[in-house]
């Protein structure tokens, strides 16, 4: 809280969950963010779709989903905010790539709230207004793909490395019929909030930085350091 500026690494982080997404960057935004929009691969067997939606288990709703039913997922005053935060991000988000609906869920939108407009989980809650520095790589992957992505909405922050592997597929394993192997096929499209894919593309960091493998100075730490002391 005390300090001139943070540095978080997150760089070589294969993934894991999302909620470190969700109790870090609310210390760093002052109105909602919606960090990723994506719709669930369905077939008729999937229908109707469960009252919380497909992808509840990665924090992600449909703007359908009844306050109700939401206030049980993600607590009453986060239901509150969640439907006008998803429709002010509508008004300019346009995805690289549109679904097709018969073969896709409709949106469903993973919202992060500012620690001070939902006390309800922490009582020493503040918005740290300092700069804040991301170290990013290509070891970054899955829920380190949309911890990275969701970082760049927040205030007063930068992205520094080498873009991100790009992975946010909701993998599912599924048995092929006849020879009975099993594989391991994404089971959403997953989008970045300026509308690209996470899949193939990964995050872009703002300073793109990559290191040789024969330096032997962190020239990325080194470069974040000098952003964060050059006006001191």
């Amino acid at each position: 809280k005390n300090t001139s500026g943070l540095i978080i690494d997150i760089r070589g982080n294969g993934g894991g969950s999302r909620k470190p997404l969700n109790q870090w960057l609310p210390y760093f935004i002052q109105s909602p963010k919606v960090v990723n929009a994506a719709a669930a691969r369905i077939n008729a067997a999937d229908l109707p779709m469960p009252d919380e939606g497909y992808l509840d288990a990665r924090y992600a709703y449909p703007l359908t989903i009844s306050e109700d039913v939401l206030a049980d997922e993600v607590g009453a005053e986060r239901a509150k905010i969640f439907y006008s935060a998803v429709e002010e991000f509508n008004r300019d988000f346009t995805p690289s790539i549109i679904p097709d609906p018969s073969r896709f869920s409709e949106m469903h939108y993973m919202v992060v709230y500012p620690h001070h407009m939902v006390q309800d989980v922490y009582s020493d809650v503040y918005y740290y207004d300092k700069p804040v520095i991301l170290l990013v790589d290509e070891g970054c992957f899955s829920a380190s793909d949309i911890f990275a992505a969701g970082f760049k909405e927040g205030d007063n922050m930068q992205l520094i490395g080498n873009t991100t592997g790009g992975g946010s597929g909701y993998a599912d394993s599924v048995d092929l019929p006849y020879s009975g192997i099993s594989v391991r096929l994404s089971s959403m499209i997953s989008f970045q909030p300026d509308g690209n894919l996470y899949d193939g593309r990964g995050v872009q960091p703002d300073v793109l930085i990559v290191p040789s493998v024969l330096e032997k100075e962190d020239v990325v730490l080194e470069a974040a350091i000098a952003e964060l002391t050059k006006n001191r």
